[in-house]
């Protein structure tokens, strides 16, 4: 259905017979004016339809946390696994499982904010064994980022 159709050629009308004056005319303008409708209708429709995917994609977010329940977490090819929230329990580690980041350029960047004085833990680890960072970032004032990232050696 064309919403807005160009407007038709003038032409010269043709007088039917046994009609009342003006039934054409209202009949067609009933007509056109309930396809205009109901051509806003679905504008009208496809528009809340849009409004509500704008919507869900801005709600859409990740979880707060990262939860480690045995998985292993990789990081290769240069990649960087970034935690935005800076609490300390924003990596949630159950005893099982790590983030393995083999080489300089794998990281993982937690932005810890002014910190809130807890333990932050990072369970890092390989297939051979399990080494976890712990650090304690003291209260204070700031927006701050810890870069972390490891990679064996030959010792």
């Amino acid at each position: 259905m064309t919403c807005f159709p160009p407007v038709a050629k003038k032409t010269t009308p043709v007088k039917k017979v046994g009609l009342q004056p003006g039934i054409e005319k209202d009949s067609f303008i009933k007509t056109f004016f309930s396809k205009q409708i109901a051509c806003m209708t679905n504008i009208k429709q496809q528009l809340s339809l849009l409004s509500i995917f704008l919507l869900t994609s801005v709600l859409a977010m990740a979880q707060a946390r990262l939860v480690i329940n045995g998985g292993v977490i990789t990081i290769d090819n240069n990649a960087s696994l970034i935690v935005d929230n800076p609490d300390n329990t924003a990596i949630t580690f159950n005893g099982a499982g790590y983030i393995q980041s083999e080489g300089a350029g794998n990281q993982l960047i937690w932005s810890i904010g002014a910190g809130n004085g807890g333990n932050y833990l990072i369970p890092f680890g390989s297939n051979t064994r399990y080494f976890p960072l712990q650090f304690n970032a003291a209260s204070g004032t700031g927006n701050g980022q810890i870069v972390f990232s490891t990679y064996p050696t030959t010792s």
